[in-house]
This record gives structure tokens, C-alpha cells and sequence, in this order.
């Protein structure tokens, strides 16, 4: 059967039951604090057949991955808005970081705080988005200062 063994699988849970019930638009940002409430222990073994196996309900202010995030909070709109936006800025600028070491570096900044298996800040209401957007804008400052001497 299904485990929840801790409390950033609860959070996982939680936000992807709350994404399965608002999957365009999802249920606005900042709201996982109140969506999460709806999906305690009981619920989850009960509708979901989830083995809960902690004592802990899975609520917190946001579910400490920033996909689980957007999915639950800004629905598939804002989470494929944000994997194009990464695209663009990653994908399509890795074959420039051969030339451009600041840009390589900005990049694997960027990766490293963006990685999707790993537990995040909130991206609406933590220090933890700020560190992304910087380096949103170093990639871009790089990329278009490529051939300047910075």
C-alpha cells in the first residue's frame, strides 16, 4: 500500500491531493497553510487507503518542495509556466557555459536550488525565491553580456 512515513511526505500528499482537485488554476498562492487542513491522517487512511505511519498531519505553510508548491498553489498554468521559463534559461544556454564560465556558474547555481528531489523554502513567502530570481537574472545578465569583458 501507499506510506506516509514522515512529514515531508505528508506534505508531498497533501499538496498533490490539493493539485487534484485545482489542477488548472490551483487553489491561489500561499493557500497550502489552509487546503492542507482538509487531509489530516484520518482522511488519508480512510479515502485514500494511505498506511500513515506518523504521528504529524502533513499542514505546514507550504510543502517544502517549490513543484509541489506551484502545482498546489498556481495549478498546471504557474508550474509549466516556471519549467518553460527554467528551459529557456538552462537547457537552452548549457552548450554557451563551454565559453562563458560566470554563466556555467550562475547556471549551476541555478540547477542546484531549482533540482526537483530535494525539500525547498516556499517560492512565495521565503528568502528562498529571492535566491532564484537573483540567479534567474545573473543567467540572463551573462548570457547577454557574453562577449563583453565584465
Amino acid at each position: 500500500g501507499k506510506i506516509a512515513s514522515n512529514q515531508y511526505g505528508m506534505h508531498f500528499i497533501n499538496s498533490y491531493h490539493i493539485f487534484s482537485e485545482n489542477k488548472l488554476l490551483g487553489s491561489g498562492v500561499r493557500s497550502f497553510r489552509h487546503e492542507c487542513e482538509k487531509y489530516s491522517k484520518d482522511y488519508l487512511s480512510e479515502v485514500y487507503q494511505y498506511k500513515v505511519v506518523t504521528d504529524l498531519n502533513g499542514c505546514s505553510s507550504h510543502p517544502h518542495n517549490i513543484y509541489f508548491e506551484l502545482a498546489s498553489e498556481t495549478g498546471l498554468i504557474g508550474l509549466i509556466l516556471f519549467i518553460i521559463l527554467l528551459y529557456f534559461l538552462i537547457i537552452k544556454n548549457l552548450k554557451d557555459c563551454l565559453n562563458n564560465k560566470n554563466l556555467a556558474i550562475a547556471i549551476s547555481v541555478l540547477i542546484s536550488l531549482v533540482f526537483p528531489l530535494k525539500p525547498t523554502g516556499a517560492v512565495f513567502s521565503t528568502i528562498y525565491a529571492s535566491f532564484i530570481f537573483y540567479y534567474i537574472g545573473l543567467v540572463l545578465f551573462y548570457k547577454n553580456n557574453e562577449d563583453k569583458k565584465i
